[in-house]
């Protein structure tokens, strides 16, 4: 019971390539929906088992990256979307990547804990994807559209947070 929040956490691997092995079937959904399904599953079973880790802590967030990622790139070339809609996509995570390697070089001792709007961003990832799988040009670029200023208010809190923190 001890290690059931981080398998959770880390089956959304498989999950996310039964995804693109399948993606001309309807069962995709199946198998991004309990992806989706995990992503909030792992951090109750946590909570409720006592059992958050700082491993947990990482690999929640690593694993929603390369959820979407694996999925993203899966679709990507098949739909023939322009470059620049990755980098809208994932600005945030981008950033967040960037912002988490300074805060480790410079060795800042900050612990840092999901944001709301940083979940918004997380969703609206989710529904893009969704329309990806739908293979719908224009409801991926409206989605892809909404993430950016998401993610810009987002990285914004994300600065604003960490600037505000007592020990930092």
């Amino acid at each position: 019971m001890k290690y059931l929040a981080n398998i959770i956490t880390i089956s959304r691997l498989p999950l996310a390539i039964l995804v693109i092995i399948y993606l001309n079937s309807p069962i995709k959904y199946f198998f991004f929906g309990l992806g989706v399904l995990f992503d909030g599953l792992d951090g109750y079973v946590a909570r409720k088992t006592k059992t958050v880790s700082k491993l947990g802590k990482i690999l929640d967030p690593l694993f929603d990256k390369i959820f979407n990622l694996i999925i993203y790139f899966g679709i990507f070339n098949q739909m023939g979307l322009p470059f620049y809609y990755v980098l809208m996509f994932f600005s945030r995570d981008i950033f967040t990547v960037i912002g988490a390697s300074y805060i480790s070089i410079r060795k800042i001792k900050i612990e840092l804990e999901a944001r709301l709007i940083g979940k918004l961003v997380t969703g609206l990832q989710f529904i893009t994807l969704i329309f990806m799988l739908m293979f719908n040009y224009e409801l991926t670029r409206i989605g892809t559209y909404l993430i950016l200023p998401i993610a810009i208010l987002s990285i914004v809190d994300y600065i604003n947070h960490v600037r505000h923190k007592p020990n930092h």
